[in-house]
């Protein structure tokens, strides 16, 4: 399978804004933070599993974000935030 095209600078700058360390983002998708490093920096590419972590990772922390400032995720809205 070939590696996939992920925004590494986007990555690093929506893991800022979520307060998120890099140190946790590797832990929570299972890789090393130099290999996240590396990712964020584009020196290299994450296969499609590494991928789809991050981006289900960030997704999440998203999620929690929008509860912690009251606004509710329901299942029934697919995910939108519902005011």
């Amino acid at each position: 399978m070939d590696a996939v095209r992920l925004n590494g600078p986007k990555v690093r700058a929506i893991r800022e804004i979520l307060q998120v360390s890099r140190a946790e983002l590797a832990e929570g998708v299972n890789i090393a933070a130099s290999y996240l490093s590396h990712i964020e920096t584009g020196i290299k590419r994450p296969s499609p599993a590494v991928a789809r972590r991050i981006v289900d990772y960030l997704l999440v922390a998203v999620d929690q974000g929008l509860i912690a400032y009251g606004v509710p995720i329901t299942p029934e809205s697919d995910g939108e935030a519902v005011a």
